[in-house]
């Protein structure tokens, strides 16, 4: 359960910097991941980023590996 992050700036408008730095970091992260792991998500955007709460924790997730590049197929083009 969550929000993608494009409701959520549609609904309340720009994020404060110090929250979208801390969302960007957590995305960047999960990317970094992915990467880690052979995988290139190639369709980053707020509608594929999920905000979920674990008490007043905010967490943001990947979401949609769809158009992802795996393994050797990660450096061709």
């Amino acid at each position: 359960p969550g929000e993608d992050l494009g409701r959520v700036v549609a609904a309340a408008g720009p994020l404060p910097v110090q929250n979208a730095c801390y969302y960007v970091q957590q995305a960047a992260n999960g990317l970094q991941h992915a990467h880690e792991k052979g995988m290139v998500h190639r369709d980053i955007k707020p509608s594929n980023l999920i905000l979920t709460r674990d008490g007043k924790k905010h967490t943001v997730k990947v979401l949609d590996f769809g158009l992802a590049k795996v393994g050797s197929e990660a450096g061709a083009d």
